[in-house]
């Protein structure tokens, strides 16, 4: 799964959160951040610090990948796209 805005990584957060059947509290406390926190991680929040989005993607079981973007250019707020172990 590619993810390149911060609402689509919030909604991918939230997504695989939801599979596992975790509320915002258990994920959060897997996460070491608050549920205010991942609440904001969820909706799209674009001012989350890098080392807390990839502590979430850790608690899930994911990794963030850096990779070349297809088709280039645009003004998406992320550069970077993470991939969900499929």
């Amino acid at each position: 799964m590619q993810v390149r805005t911060v609402n689509e990584l919030g909604a991918t957060i939230r997504r695989e959160r939801k599979q596992r059947g975790w509320t915002q509290d258990a994920l959060a406390v897997r996460a070491g951040i608050s549920r205010r926190t991942l609440v904001a991680l969820e909706g799209g929040n674009p001012r989350g610090e890098i080392g807390i989005v990839v502590r979430v993607i850790a608690a899930l079981d994911r990794e963030l990948v850096v990779t070349e973007r297809s088709g280039g250019g645009g003004d998406d707020l992320l550069g970077h796209v993470y991939r969900a172990d499929e």
